[in-house]
């Protein structure tokens, strides 16, 4: 295993119980995980059968309406069938096995359509890890892709989501809202914020509406123990961004970013969750928002780890690199375009 070492020593935030548990927390972009029938009102014509799509006039129009050559190509010609699905779910299962033995104690997912196809995947691939509580609620993006969280500790009161408003009013275009889901850890109440923040297609300022989401809604959770999660789409060249709002220690009440305070693996010779233009960077994150420090109890962060394996990975033939293995409806190898990041931490 290559190791990173980011700090010389790892920083604890907390006094020292005579007894911790270690917990796991993943976080887990898997890329267009889609069922293979269409939702109402969502534009998710692109993943069915290629024999459903090439019978349905409605589908054929949309998509000729598609301006971009490879999305309109996909759209018309994928074959987004049950075998194909199930090759992409077996997939991300072997990379949540790698992600920790038995699997994290919580995954914050994101781009997974619904509900159904999360329950697909929990209960075909991953029912002999115990995960027991399965968070969706539908957003508005318009394509259907939606965060989630999957966690083997129950459930400490309902769940909601934070629709984000972005600039622009009623003319914006809807993006995935922040899901927050208490679980009951330890007989603590656990917020998880799970994110997929506006792309880098999108202005610095989305992502800074998004940001400000979650802060709000972070700081009304009523609970010390709050971590945030996902795909924050936010670079490292880029300034005054919604992320560096949210982390700014001038703030009273501010997130830590666990890659900061913790030591950072990998499997592989990765250096980030994603291959952005030519480079790696963490587009994915795993966040604690600084009260979980100033409790009684003891929460330490142990290790940050790139899941990385042989088989979620190829050689970019550019730059001669390894970067993340996007599925491949046909040969049905690859996993998604990020990799997964898992937290080991104390509590």
């Amino acid at each position: 295993m290559l190791r990173y070492l980011l700090l010389s020593l790892a920083v604890v935030f907390s006094l020292q119980l005579s007894a911790r548990q270690n917990l796991t927390i993943m976080t887990y972009n898997v890329e267009n995980l889609f069922d293979w029938t269409h939702d109402a009102g969502k534009k998710d014509y692109t993943y069915m059968p290629k024999a459903t799509k090439d019978k349905s006039k409605t589908i054929q129009n949309h998509c000729r309406s598609i301006s971009h050559s490879r999305y309109r190509s996909e759209c018309f010609n994928l074959d987004w069938k049950p075998s194909v699905v199930r090759a992409k779910m077996h997939a991300i299962a072997a990379m949540i096995r790698s992600g920790a033995k038995g699997g994290p104690d919580v995954i914050v997912f994101n781009e997974v359509e619904n509900e159904n196809v999360l329950n697909m995947l929990v209960q075909f691939e991953l029912a002999d890890l115990g995960y027991r509580t399965i968070e969706l609620l539908e957003g508005p993006d318009v394509r259907g892709i939606d965060v989630a969280v999957v966690s083997k500790w129950p459930l400490a009161k309902a769940s909601k989501i934070h629709k984000v408003k972005l600039p622009g009013g009623k003319k914006a275009r809807p993006t995935r809202p922040v899901l927050e889901v208490h679980l009951n850890i330890n007989n603590k109440d656990v917020a998880i914020f799970a994110n997929h923040w506006p792309s880098q297609g999108n202005p610095t300022r989305n992502r800074v509406a998004a940001a400000k989401t979650l802060y709000e809604a972070a700081l009304a959770a009523g609970t010390p123990y709050v971590f945030a999660a996902g795909d924050f789409n936010t670079i490292k060249s880029e300034r005054n961004s919604g992320l560096s709002i949210i982390l700014d220690p001038k703030l009273t009440y501010h997130f830590l970013d666990s890659l900061m305070y913790t030591e950072l693996y990998a499997d592989n010779a990765v250096e980030g969750t994603h291959w952005y233009r030519g480079d790696w960077d963490f587009l994915d994150r795993i966040l604690i928002l600084n009260t979980a420090f100033k409790q009684k109890e003891s929460m330490v962060l142990n290790a940050v780890r790139i899941v990385s394996p042989d088989f979620a990975l190829i050689k970019d033939r550019q730059h001669r690199e390894l970067r993340p293995s996007r599925f491949d409806p046909r040969s049905k190898t690859g996993v998604s375009d990020h990799l997964p990041l898992v937290l080991s931490f104390s509590l």
